[in-house]
């Protein structure tokens, strides 16, 4: 431990002023180490002083070392916290079910004793969202799911009450919102909902290209914009989903798949024919969902050609075309769609796309078969 200078500074003035700093009530910090506001309250004024048992969540709360507390300037707990993600990480490398859980086991013992870090209980909902909703597939987490999905929620609160960063507040909503769903929570949900700005075609990065573009700046304007627009397709990929599966559960098939087709049709006149990033790989397979519909409407051979189309695209991620990138968004800076994987990942993906519950009567047909002993060859 690096040497440290005593501190004058009470532990009750040291209490107060990093509550401040993390803008939290005194009722928002007992509740977060279980003991009454009354008590924080009297810590604060230096007439009585946390049991032993709390220095430490205590600390954690506040992003500090114990030392801190006792009055003596030492460095936060950053370096901890990243040894426990990497330490969580590391649990994953296997990528299987048990692999997941023991990583977010891991972080949420990590939030024990560092109760309101922000890149713990970020890391924590972004896990927990994968494990507890069962259209995750073989990652659901079965009976531990509840329990998981009621941390998730927790922490995403949390999240959104304390962090200072906007995206994490959106991402941390968005998850609630999924988990609220999930749980049949609808008016829990649609609160949420209500919290969203109606209208964000003004964004950070619109502004910041026209700031750019007006300063002479064209090649940061164009990568404002670009990435501005990559986020926008993404949105479009998100909301054609929720429009053609409402279709669907209303029973309107052919107008599921018409909004599908449509979308496929839009992305090949911005991409030249060539897989857009935002339904062949990690998000959400389109393309599985149009099956889903050809299927309902008795259409096997067309959502065959689907599955098959799903397939392709996965596939074409060992090698990404990238001079066939759009210029809507080749100078994006989160082109995260473009880089190259691995060829196991790969082949996992597509496993997982073939275990899909929306293509299930498909399985032991011929070309579907054959499409599976293909996927076991890569």
């Amino acid at each position: 431990m690096n040497e440290c200078e005593k501190s004058t500074r009470s532990m009750g003035q040291t209490i107060r002023r990093l509550r401040i700093e993390q803008n939290l009530t005194q009722e928002t910090l007992a509740e977060l180490l279980g003991v009454t506001s009354q008590a924080i309250s009297k810590w604060e004024n230096n007439v009585g002083l946390p049991d032993i048992a709390q220095i430490v969540p205590l600390a954690g709360v506040f992003g500090v070392t114990t030392d801190v507390l006792f009055g003596l300037d030492c460095t936060t707990e950053e370096t901890e916290v990243q040894t426990i993600l990497h330490d969580a990480q590391m649990k994953i490398i296997y990528g299987d079910l048990d692999s997941y859980l023991a990583a977010y086991d891991h972080i949420s013992v990590g939030l024990r004793r560092y109760p309101g870090n922000l890149t713990l209980l970020i890391e924590s909902i972004a896990l927990g969202e994968t494990l507890s909703l069962p259209e995750n597939g073989w990652l659901y987490a079965g009976e531990h799911a509840a329990d998981i999905s009621t941390d998730t929620i927790r922490r995403a609160r949390l999240v959104i009450a304390y962090t200072k960063n906007t995206n994490d507040a959106f991402r941390a909503r968005q998850i609630l919102i999924y988990q609220l769903v999930a749980a049949g929570r609808y008016t829990e949900a649609m609160d949420e909902a209500e919290k969203y700005p109606e209208r964000t075609d003004f964004t950070a990065n619109s502004h910041k290209a026209f700031i750019r573009a007006a300063a002479g700046d064209a090649q940061d304007a164009v990568a404002y914009v670009s990435t501005e627009i990559d986020y926008s397709l993404q949105a479009l990929e998100y909301n054609t989903v929720t429009l053609a599966k409402a279709y669907y559960t209303a029973g309107a098939y052919a107008e599921a798949a018409i909004v599908y087709d449509r979308y496929f049709a839009a992305m090949d006149a911005l991409f030249e024919g060539k897989p857009a990033p935002y339904y062949d790989f990690d998000s959400g397979d389109c393309y599985i969902l149009l099956a889903q519909a050809y299927l309902a409407m008795g259409e096997r051979e067309r959502a065959m050609d689907c599955v098959e189309k799903a397939i392709d695209n996965c596939i074409a991620r060992l090698e990404p075309d990238r001079e066939h990138i759009s210029l809507f968004i080749r100078q994006s800076k989160i082109n995260w769609a473009f880089k190259p994987v691995s060829r196991e990942t790969v082949r996992v993906k597509c496993m997982e796309k073939l275990a899909s519950p929306e293509i299930a009567p498909l399985k032991g047909d011929a070309r579907f078969t054959a499409l599976q002993k293909r996927v076991e060859n890569l």
